[in-house]
């Protein structure tokens, strides 16, 4: 696996803890601060694909919810780097530059014919996030 895509990978988890998406007020669909993972998981839409969908708790704004973000996150890079499919990725990305620039790397890749073996990201430990108010 090129270097590059290894310091990409590292970038990634990066960037999602440091919410590195454009600030946005909160939609209509958010549940309130004290409803559950279940009612989090009834009341907004399904993200990621069908097969793979996003966990209820990596949508909670809490530091548990961040690190199954995070975690979730990984995967659906890993997965995109197999399939060479970065349309989850890009879904999830909310205008990431860093999440936009991965999944044109892998798009790129696609398009040059190259495949992927081994180099899946993994996270060996993890702090528990910081949350300031809708960012980890």
């Amino acid at each position: 696996m090129r270097l590059a895509q290894v310091a990409a990978g590292v970038l990634v988890g990066v960037a999602v803890l440091a919410g590195c998406s454009s600030k946005e007020p909160a939609n209509d669909t958010l549940p309130t601060p004290s409803a559950t993972s279940a009612e989090a998981s009834e009341t907004l839409p399904p993200l990621g694909p069908a097969d793979f969908p996003m966990p209820a708790e990596a949508r909670e704004k809490t530091p548990a919810g961040a690190e199954a973000f995070l975690r979730y996150y990984i995967d659906i890079y890993n997965r995109a780097q197999q399939q060479l499919d970065a349309g989850p990725l890009r879904d999830l990305s909310q205008n990431c530059e860093t999440c936009n620039a991965l999944a044109t790397d892998i798009e790129n890749d696609k398009l040059a014919n190259y495949a992927y073996e081994g180099g899946a990201v993994s996270i060996d430990t993890l702090s528990t996030p910081s949350l300031k108010k809708s960012s980890a």
